[in-house]
This record gives C-alpha cells, structure tokens and sequence, in this order.
C-alpha cells in the first residue's frame, strides 16, 4: 500500500513538474519578442525577400541564427554536411518568352500580330514548335451531370483546339443553358470549374494548345497602347506598365512541364478561322443557344505555332532546425515562407504579414520548446520555406525529399498579424484542419480558455484541406495539417504591408494558441482520428 502511495506521489510530482515546464515554454513566448524580430525581417533591409536575391539571403541567414542562438540543431538531409540552409536549384524562365503564329491555307499563310490578333501566356521553360491541324469544339464543355459535351466523337489528340470563350449561353442569361451552367449569376464557382475541367478534358484527350476566341472586341482594349487613363490601382499608378514579381515563374528543377498552352485570340480571327463553317462566332453562339446543343464546324486550315522561353538557373534555400526526439525519425514539422514579393519599381514589397508574422512564428515556437527544457517524444523540425509565393516550391521540395510516413503532423503559418474588416475586436483568427483529428480543436479550444488567450478561433475541418499556402503539400501526401490564419486585408501582395499594421498582440496570443497545439502532440500521446 505504501509502494502504491509513493508511486502515485511520484506520478503527481512529475506530472506537477511537467506542467511547469509547459508554461516555462509558454511563458518565453512575448510580445516584444515577436515585434522585435517581425521589424528586422519586414524592413527595407532585407528588400521584400524575393528568392534569387541578396534580401532573401540576408533573411535566411538571420533565421538560422536565430535557431543557432536558441539551441536548434540542424535539420540537414546530407548528414556528412549539415547546416541549417537546405539549398537547391529552381528554373527561372518566362521574362523573355517569343512566340510565332502563322495561319496555313492552300492559297497561303498569314501571321497574326501578337497584343493585335492574340495574346498568349504560355509560361513554360521548355519551347515547342509544331504545325498541326485546327479543330473546332464548340465551348470545348463535357459535362456528364448537364448532359452537354462538345466533345463526343472528337478526336483532338495532336491538334490545336478552337474554343468559343466562357460558356454556353452567356450572352443569353436567361436561357436554358445559362441557366444549367450558371443558376446563380452571383457565384462564379460553376464558371471556374468549367474552365478548369475542360482544360484538364482536353489534355487528358491530347490536344497540343488551345485557342479561344475572345467573346467580344471590347477585351482587346486590354492590349491597348494609348490607355486614356494611367496604369494604377488602389495603391500606385505609373505612365507605364510596372515591373512585377508575376513577369517571371519559378520551378522545380525535377517538374516535367503539364501545361497545355492557351491562346487568346480576337473576334476578328475567330471569324477567319470559321470563315468556310458559313457562320460567324457569334451566329454560333446563338445557334447553341436555340438548340441547346453542341456545334460542329470544320475548320479547313491548319497552324504553325511556336514558343522558345529563355531560362536560367537561381538557388534559393529553406531554413531548418530541429529539436531530437526521443523517437529521432518521427516528426512533427512547424512552417511558415518566409519568401515575398520582393522591390520592383523603387518599391519594396515588405511582406510584414505575408509572411514575415508567421516567419516568427515558427521561430517563436522554436524558442518556447527549447526553454521549456523537456525532450520531445518525437523530433521538431521547425522551417522557414522559400519560394511559396511562386508555387510552394520550398515546402515541395522539403515533402518530396522525406519519407512522408515520418512525418506524424504539419502545422502551417501564414499570415497572422492583421485583422480583417469584419475583426472590429480585433481578436478573430482561423485554424484550418483535417477532419477526423478533433483532438487539433479539442486541444486548442481548451487551452485558449484555460491560458486566457484572447482569440476568438474559427475552425474550420476539411477532408483534404487544399490552397495556396504550404500545408498544401503535406496534406497532398496524407499528412494530417493544421493551419493558423488571421484575416484578408487590402495591403495583401502590396507595398504597404508593412509593419506599422500589424497588430503584435493578436500575433502573439496566435502563437501561444499554436504552442498547446504542438506540446500535444510532440510530447505526448500519437496523434489518432479521434
């Protein structure tokens, strides 16, 4: 009875001091901390973090200090080299791209005059030059569930297929077929879906590019030279058109193109290429509307058309550190990009929200497990990506170079400094999950109200969580993801989000929410659908 009462002692005690270590951790977590490290890693200094420059590098090389300084170890692959930069090579292309159209008929050729007849936005390192034939599909749809196929018993493999552009019956909202396709004029959804099925239809189906008509001349004054207003938007304006982080791509030096290259053309040749059908674009427009059906034109002429990219190779690096766990080769990853915009046109694109907040979250973190001075049951990895604002090529290149069934848990960063419209309390944020592990809400909601955080979460569970930030793909791999964002605002991808906006506090009790979160699960039980 007394070895039964001494050994319940000892569980009281350990778990008395267990929980002081906890919030010895917990308690590292600061307001001036975060504000002190947001300001270096959003100023001029560093010059908006564009992957490929010196700015970049100056943060990268702040982070792993910044591990160094708390105690991390480095989380390195190559085990005979470790450091905590992880370096690898991206393919920069699309700044220089030439592109050549010709129209070939038995009485001649003719070539059609770029921003004039077309505009094209191919973006792909790897050139093609091809002559093959045209085919007309209609609106290029197949959709089952309406039961309207533009492209049953077409053969497209190996051709350039024309398009009528947006959907059947757009320039007739009340009739039947804009009504199938579109029942709510207000939400777009449809629309995007049918746009992305059919592109994903037609290279499933082999076609070489698409050409798609433009639905009126009006869309060439976006090609206009002598615009009667400035180029501006709600934040800047110029004489001419500004430079821009979107003028190039970046990509993985091991992804294989999948593009399949889409043409804009105007009105005007639409109507040249439909010449011998007989019928105008818009006459065939109206006659898929008045019979609800799919058309069938032939197109007699065929196409030259070729793309050359020119393409260089930049290197750009994640930052990893970690804390060993008693399981070494289990992991429980926290990430946030640490990558933006960059400086174009004698503008620095500070990325204080986007995402330099989440940037110091994750070295936030690092430091609060490392003071609470308690092993781990499995390993911390705690990274900083690059390159997620061109495709999540960081956080990509990091999953795809681990085992993923190591990887017990992801917990993602991004943008948690603001406060949106609706946030007049100034205290809303999201927390992002995969369904089935309530435990991520249990645990968060429980100890936000124990610990007196001042957040008001919003959770939001989904079975294959899926967007633009760099849970994304971990979730791809069956990692089970949590994800912590505060809000929208206008600065979003501007000059001025800078640090003057963020809101410190909400940053940091952000922060302390995420450090339950993780205790959790790195410490304690596995992590289970539950």
């Amino acid at each position: 009875m007394k070895l039964l009462t001494l050994t319940l002692v000892v569980l009281i005690i350990s778990a008395g001091l267990f929980a002081q270590e906890k919030m010895k951790g917990y308690q590292a977590i600061t307001e001036s901390r975060v504000k002190t490290q947001l300001e270096f890693l959003a100023s001029d200094f560093t010059e908006g973090r564009e992957p490929g420059t010196l700015g970049i590098e100056m943060a990268a090389q702040y982070i792993a200090s910044m591990y160094q300084y708390v105690g991390l170890e480095p989380f390195s692959i190559d085990d005979n080299r470790p450091s905590f930069l992880q370096t690898f090579p991206l393919i920069k292309f699309g700044q220089e791209d030439k592109v050549n159209i010709e129209i070939i008929e038995t009485s001649g050729s003719i070539s059609l005059n770029h921003k004039v007849d077309y505009t094209c936005n191919v973006r792909s390192d790897i050139g093609f030059d091809i002559e093959t034939e045209l085919v007309f599909a209609g609106y290029g749809i197949s959709d089952q569930e309406i039961g309207y196929d533009d492209l049953k018993g077409l053969n497209v493999k190996n051709k350039i297929v024309v398009i009528l552009g947006s959907y059947p019956g757009v320039h007739d909202p009340e009739s039947e077929l804009a009504k199938k396709f579109l029942p709510n004029p207000k939400d777009y959804k449809p629309y995007r879906k049918i746009y992305r099925d059919r592109i994903d239809n037609l290279k499933a189906k082999g076609a070489r590019a698409i050409f798609v008509i433009g639905e009126d001349d009006q869309e060439m004054l976006y090609s206009a030279e002598n615009k009667k207003l400035r180029y501006r938007n709600k934040h800047m304006e110029s004489d001419a058109p500004l430079d821009s982080y979107y003028n190039y791509q970046l990509k993985l030096v091991g992804e294989v193109d999948d593009v399949l290259p889409s043409v804009y053309i105007s009105r005007r040749i639409g109507d040249y290429l439909l010449k011998e059908s007989g019928k105008t674009v818009s006459e065939w427009r109206n006659l898929t509307v008045n019979t609800q059906k799919p058309v069938k034109a032939k197109i007699e002429k065929r196409v030259a058309f070729s793309y050359s990219s020119q393409s260089n190779v930049i290197q750009s690096s994640n930052v990893l550190g970690m804390i060993k766990g008693e399981i070494e080769d289990e992991y429980v990853v926290v990430g946030g990009h640490y990558d933006h915009l960059g400086k174009y046109n004698g503008q620095i694109f500070n990325g204080a929200d986007d995402n330099a907040s989440g940037t110091v979250g994750v070295m936030m973190l690092a430091k609060a497990f490392k003071e609470s001075g308690v092993k781990p049951k499995r390993t911390m990895v705690f990274a900083a990506w690059t390159a997620e604002e061109k495709g999540l090529l960081g956080s990509s290149y990091f999953v795809e170079s681990m085992d993923s069934s190591q990887i017990k848990y992801y917990l993602n960063f991004d943008m948690i400094s603001r406060n949106g419209k609706k946030d007049s309390l100034k205290n809303k944020a999201h927390f992002i999950y995969t369904s089935g592990y309530n435990r991520l809400e249990k645990t968060i909601a429980n100890s936000v109200k124990e610990n007196d955080v001042q957040l008001d979460i919003t959770f939001r569970p989904k079975e294959k969580p899926t967007g633009g930030s760099d849970f994304a793909p971990f979730a791809k791999k069956g990692i089970p993801i949590g994800y912590f964002f505060a809000g929208w605002h206008d600065e979003y991808h501007q000059p001025q989000d800078e640090v003057s906006k963020v809101d410190y506090h909400k940053t940091t009790e952000i922060i302390r929410a995420a450090y339950f979160n993780l205790w959790d699960i790195a410490y304690e039980e596995e992590l289970e659908k539950k």
